[in-house]
């Protein structure tokens, strides 16, 4: 196959502006610090395995992933970055994350246990881990409380603890309880290194918790952002300190123009009643692809850098789009429905709201089937001087081409830590 897709829906991924947040993300941070770009649940809705490629080529120390069933896909994929499993993993599964090198979470007592005995057993301290404790989520993690002896217990054992780790739960609205949770954090952290306990790796920022950076100097050597990397902010707060670019846009095509008059309907359960004689462009794109049925009579899409609101019901594969003083209008112009269209943006926040939802959700539910298209607008020479861009096609369905101009910009170079 040569690269096009024959979908009229598709999704750009924007590699530039994935780098550029990477390294504003590391510019918060005294020189050195260790990142850990999360990619878990297809790298937010951008593509698992380009993304981490990608990552990979820009020399991030690790990549985390939700389940072993994404780590173990990246592997297949050739990805040799770190990778850490943030979720917990079966007792019977751990000989399969040492075969793959993956690197897992203790998430509580059981887990703890279970790795013991596994460790003892096999006498065999290859599998590394990193300890997850809950200062207040309450959702995985040991318990504070008892967190010291089982990781002692660890320790002493034997077991490969490379990393330990919280997750904050409200750094993006409540300051106060996550200045409580890092203490509770750094109070632990004592208590072991009084023990001779230390961890090469320690890790609390989430996206949210990149705000905190300075409080975090001297705890942590690492962070661990997800959403901010993806260039949406987490907090108006983050918006201050950091700018970042978004990565992801969905965009469609115009396939049929319909002109329809005063009092008549579009679409399921006649969901718009035109209140004049109208102009209706129906949009190759649907809830089918991910695109909000919600958004139905409250969104807006960009049509010649235009906003035009969405009408009537949106469609498993089409929406309907108002444009009757748009008379330009011709089947087949681009249609945005998230990012830029010469001045103006739609960005996947305002998406969210029309909603009543979160950015996650919205990037991690667009669909499979759209074809997504991945930029890089750098240039590469090439023998005599001649430059050449580089996009990287991914078709929807499961199925993958690529298309080279120049060199092949994702490479393969072996994870680091340092």
């Amino acid at each position: 196959m040569d690269g096009r897709f024959y979908r009229q829906s598709w999704i750009e991924i924007n590699l530039d502006n994935l780098y550029h947040n990477l390294q504003n993300i590391r510019s918060l941070f005294p020189a050195g610090i260790y990142v850990m770009a999360v990619v878990k649940a297809d790298a937010y809705g951008h593509g698992i395995v380009p993304v981490a490629r990608f990552l990979e080529s820009k020399m991030v120390n690790y990549l985390g992933t939700a389940s072993l069933d994404e780590a173990i896909l990246l592997r297949r994929e050739g990805i040799r970055t770190p990778i850490l499993v943030l979720g917990p993993v079966a007792e019977q599964d751990l000989p399969v994350a040492q075969f793959y090198g993956i690197t897992l979470t203790i998430t509580d007592e059981k887990m703890a246990e279970e790795v013991r005995r596994y460790v003892v057993n096999t006498s065999d301290s290859q599998l590394k881990f990193h300890i997850k404790v809950d200062t207040g989520m309450h959702r995985l993690g040991l318990n504070l409380i008892s967190a010291e002896d089982v990781i002692t217990k660890l320790f002493v054992s034997g077991v490969n603890l490379e990393g330990i780790y919280t997750h904050l739960a409200s750094a993006d609205i409540d300051p106060q309880f996550t200045v409580e949770q890092i203490n509770r954090f750094a109070g632990l952290l004592r208590r072991l290194s009084a023990k001779g306990i230390s961890f090469p790796l320690v890790h609390v920022a989430n996206s949210a918790g990149l705000m905190y950076s300075r409080l975090l100097e001297g705890i942590t050597n690492m962070v661990r952002p997800g959403l901010a990397l993806y260039g949406v902010y987490p907090s108006e707060e983050l918006k201050m300190r950091m700018r970042l670019l978004p990565v992801l846009s969905l965009k469609s095509r115009v396939i049929v123009l319909r002109t329809i008059r005063a009092g008549e309907s579009v679409g399921y359960n006649r969901g718009f009643i035109a209140p004049r004689d109208s102009r209706i462009a129906v949009v190759a794109v649907g809830y089918g692809d991910g695109y909000p049925r919600s958004v139905s009579n409250r969104g807006r899409v960009l049509i010649r850098e235009n906003p035009c609101p969405v009408v009537g019901r949106v469609c498993m594969d089409q929406l309907f789009v108002d444009v009757t003083y748009l008379e330009e209008v011709k089947e087949g112009d681009e249609v945005v429905l998230i990012g830029h269209q010469g001045p103006r943006e739609i960005k996947v926040e305002e998406v969210a709201s029309w909603c009543n939802t979160i950015a996650y959700e919205i990037l991690c539910h667009l669909g499979r089937r759209l074809p997504r298209r991945y930029l890089d607008r750098r240039r590469i020479p090439r023998e005599g001087g001649r430059e050449e861009g580089k996009a990287r096609f991914e078709l929807g369905m499961g199925k993958r081409e690529e298309v080279r101009y120049g060199h092949d910009y994702i490479g393969h170079p072996k994870g680091h830590l340092g």
